[in-house]
C-alpha cells in the first residue's frame, strides 16, 4: 500500500519521448500535406477521363500521392513551402505546451500527492508535549499525534524548555505554526 507508482503521466513530460511524438505529428503531417499537393492534378486528370468510381478511388489512395509532393504547378510548390512552415511551427508549439503541462510531473510538483512521513512531518513541525500544562507558544495546526513510546524514533523540534522542565506523559502533538 506505501509503494510509490510511477504515474503514465511521467512520460508526457519526457524529452525523447515528445520527440518521437514531434516527428511522429510531422511525418503524418508531412503525409496529408503531399497528398494535398496531387489534388489539381487528380482533379483535372478525372474530369478529363470521367472514370468509375473504382478508378477515382485507385487515383487518390495511390502511396506515390502521399510520399512525393507534385510540384506540376509554381502555386502548389508555394503552398505546400508555406504549408511545411505552417507545420513545423504547430508541431514546435504543441510539443513546447505539452512539456510545459507535464514538466512539473518529473520535478515532483504537480500530480505526485502523497501522505507525507512521519519523519517529514516531524522534521517540519513543532512537538507540543501533551501534559496538564497550558501552551502559551504560537498557535497551529494539529498534525500528527506521536505516542510517548514512539518519540524516540523522530528527531522533534519540542518546546519542553517552556514548561519548567515538565514530561511528556502522554506524548506528542505535532503542530504546524507556520500558516
Amino acid at each position: 500500500m506505501n509503494h510509490e507508482k510511477r504515474q503514465w503521466r511521467e512520460a508526457l513530460g519526457n524529452k525523447r519521448f515528445l520527440i518521437v511524438i514531434a516527428g511522429l505529428w510531422w511525418i503524418g503531417g508531412l503525409l496529408i500535406l503531399n497528398w494535398l499537393t496531387h489534388i489539381p492534378s487528380m482533379f483535372l486528370k478525372l474530369i478529363n477521363q470521367a472514370p468509375s468510381l473504382q478508378t477515382i478511388v485507385a487515383t487518390v489512395l495511390h502511396p506515390a500521392n502521399f510520399l512525393w509532393p507534385d510540384f506540376t504547378y509554381l502555386l502548389v510548390a508555394l503552398l505546400y513551402l508555406v504549408g511545411l512552415v505552417v507545420l513545423v511551427i504547430c508541431v514546435l508549439i504543441r510539443t513546447y505546451r505539452w512539456r510545459k503541462a507535464f514538466q512539473s510531473i518529473n520535478t515532483g510538483q504537480k500530480g505526485t500527492g502523497r501522505f507525507a512521513r512521519v519523519a517529514e512531518v516531524a522534521a517540519a513541525s513543532i512537538a507540543i508535549p501533551l501534559n496538564d500544562y497550558p501552551y502559551v507558544g504560537k498557535s497551529g495546526v494539529p498534525q500528527l499525534h506521536i505516542k510517548k513510546d514512539q518519540m524516540d524514533k523522530y528527531e522533534l523540534k519540542t518546546v519542553v524548555q517552556q514548561y519548567r522542565g515538565a514530561d511528556q506523559h502522554h506524548g506528542v502533538d505535532l503542530v504546524d505554526t507556520s500558516g
